[in-house]
C-alpha cells in the first residue's frame, strides 16, 4: 500500500483528493492537513510514502517546507500542484521534490504522479515542460560558461533535449528488457551513480554496471547519458 499525507488549504479541494485517492486499491490516507508547519508535522509523525501537497500553502515557505521534508524522511516522495509561476516550481525541484502538476489537474494524473514517484521516477506534467525547457538549456549554458572542463556537446545535447521533450514520441523499449532493468533505467535517469544504485538495491556495483551493460546493448544507446535522457523522456 502507498501511503499518502495530502495537504492543501482548501479544505473542500482537501477533502475531494481524500476521498477520491482512498478508492485506490494501492493508495491508504495517511493523513492530511492545511499548511507548510502541519505538512511537516504529518511527515514526521507518520512517515509516510508520498506528500502530495499545494505549492502556496499559509504559514512557511512551501520550498523550503519540501527541502525539510525530504532531511527528515528522505524515503518521502513529495509531488507539488503547482500553478504558473514556472521558476517557483523549478525551484521546488532543487530542494528534493520528485513531481509537479498542475493545480488544475485530474485525478487520473494525480494517481499516476503518486505511482511514478512511489516506485523511484518523476513526473512532470505536460503543462510544466515547455515553461522549464528554456530555464533548463540557460542553466546548462551558465554550467558550461563556469566550467571550462564540460564539452560543448554536452549544451548541444541538451538544448535538443528540451526542445524536443514536449512532443516527440519515446523510443519502444525492446521486449527484452527486464524489469530489473527497467528499475535500473530508473535510477540512471535520475542521476545516481552504479554504487548509489548498489546501496539502495543491496547490491554489488559490479551487478549494476552488467545491468548498465546489459541496457546499452538491448537498446542500442551509445551510454548512460542517453539511458538517463531516455528515461525522463519516457516518465521512468
Amino acid at each position: 500500500m502507498i501511503r499518502i499525507v495530502v495537504v492543501d488549504g482548501q479544505e473542500s479541494y482537501r477533502n475531494y483528493l481524500c476521498e477520491y485517492l482512498s478508492k485506490e486499491k494501492d493508495f491508504v490516507i495517511a493523513g492530511s492537513g492545511t499548511d507548510n508547519y502541519q505538512a511537516v508535522k504529518l511527515v514526521g509523525e507518520h512517515k509516510p510514502d508520498v506528500v502530495l501537497m499545494d505549492m502556496d500553502l499559509p504559514k512557511g515557505d512551501g520550498i523550503k517546507t519540501a527541502s525539510l521534508i525530504k532531511f527528515r524522511s528522505p524515503q518521502t516522495s513529495v509531488i507539488i500542484r503547482g500553478d504558473g509561476n514556472e521558476r517557483k516550481v523549478f525551484s521546488f525541484f532543487f530542494n528534493g521534490i520528485s513531481g509537479c502538476i498542475a493545480k488544475q489537474a485530474d485525478i487520473a494524473l494525480i494517481c499516476h504522479a503518486i505511482r511514478a514517484v512511489y516506485y523511484g521516477g518523476s513526473l512532470v506534467s505536460p503543462e510544466f515542460v515547455a515553461k522549464f525547457r528554456t530555464i533548463a538549456v540557460n542553466l546548462a549554458g551558465k554550467i558550461l560558461r563556469s566550467r571550462g572542463d564540460l564539452r560543448l556537446s554536452q549544451l548541444a545535447e541538451a538544448n535538443l533535449f528540451f526542445k524536443k521533450f514536449p512532443g516527440d514520441t519515446a523510443i519502444e523499449l525492446p521486449k527484452t528488457i527486464s524489469p530489473s532493468e527497467i528499475q535500473i533505467m530508473s535510477f540512471v535517469g535520475q542521476g545516481y551513480t552504479n554504487k548509489e544504485i548498489a546501496e539502495k538495491l543491496s547490491l554489488t556495483e559490479g551487478t549494476i554496471r552488467n545491468y548498465v551493460s546489459s541496457v546499452l546493448q538491448k537498446t542500442g544507446f551509445r551510454d548512460r547519458t542517453q539511458v538517463a535522457i531516455y528515461a525522463v523522456k519516457s516518465g521512468l
